[in-house]
């Protein structure tokens, strides 16, 4: 895949950066936000653990088909308007997940919600791009430090919205969220400049000899995708466990594991 090779003209002020982080943070809790109150909606809509937690597969594998599908496509065209037609679609599907009549509309809402919810992913290269070579580590590393703070106090929120308000809340929330947020991308990001033009099958089909032909970066995608199965596996469980005996402890618990994640975040941005 091809990727840009232009560099920014002037460097972007530091609170640019600091809100492309938040929106980062903001965009990535629709991925998470189901995981603390998943015994909630269990109980709500009588379904078996292990039906529940296909809604949170469901968000985590539409985000990993967002990565494979629709992030290729920044570079072949303009990737302000991809974040903002994405951060649209992930109001609707937050807002049809809150009023989901059924497990199954629940799981494909869920299901499109995490697909879409892949604009970090975008925002990374944004402020790459817009910084200057000596500010760039230091830029990066904001917006990562957003997104991670995102994950996991995001938990913490939807925890605590999920137990005073019930688990359709939480999605109302999102979906709340998601307005300023598309407001504030609007009037923050520049026009995309596409770095490639090649077709978009031809985009897709470019990725396979970058992985057969770089050791390293085979390498990096078996340990982070090793790293994400276990750091899911114990937050899609977490919640579940806890609510049983002997603890018998809410979302807002579940939710609360998220702020000792979120301090070793916090530190890391100032490392």
């Amino acid at each position: 895949m091809e990727h840009a090779m232009s560099t920014a003209e002037s460097p972007p002020p530091r609170g640019k950066i600091i809100m492309m982080a938040v929106i980062a943070g903001a965009v990535v809790t629709n991925i998470y936000c189901t995981q603390p109150v998943l015994p909630l909606i269990a109980s709500d809509m009588a379904v078996a653990v292990s039906t529940v937690n296909l809604v949170a597969g469901a968000a985590l594998l539409g985000f990993a088909t967002g990565l494979a599908l629709l992030l290729p496509i920044g570079d072949r065209f303009d990737r302000r308007k991809l974040v903002l037609g994405q951060i649209a679609l992930a109001f609707c599907f937050a807002l049809a997940a809150a009023f989901a009549p059924s497990i199954g509309a629940l799981i494909g809402a869920s299901f499109g919600l995490g697909m879409v919810s892949c604009v970090p992913q975008h925002l990374v290269p944004f402020a790459a791009v817009m910084s200057q070579p000596h500010e760039r580590g230091r830029n990066v590393g904001t917006v990562v430090s957003g997104i991670m703070l995102g994950i996991l106090l995001g938990r913490t929120i939807s925890g605590v919205v999920g137990e005073v308000y019930g688990w359709r809340a939480v999605y109302a929330m999102e979906a709340a969220f998601m307005i300023p947020v598309w407001c504030i991308a609007a009037r923050l990001l520049p026009p995309g400049v596409p770095s490639s033009n090649l077709s978009y099958p031809r985009l897709l089909a470019s990725l396979w000899p970058l992985m057969r032909d770089n050791s390293p970066i085979r390498q990096s995608m078996m340990v982070q995708a090793l790293l994400w199965a276990c750091f899911n596996a114990f937050w899609v469980n977490l919640a579940g466990l806890l609510a049983n005996g002997p603890w018998h402890l809410g979302s807002a618990w579940a939710g609360a594991f998220g702020i000792i994640g979120a301090v070793g975040a916090f530190a890391a941005s100032y490392g």
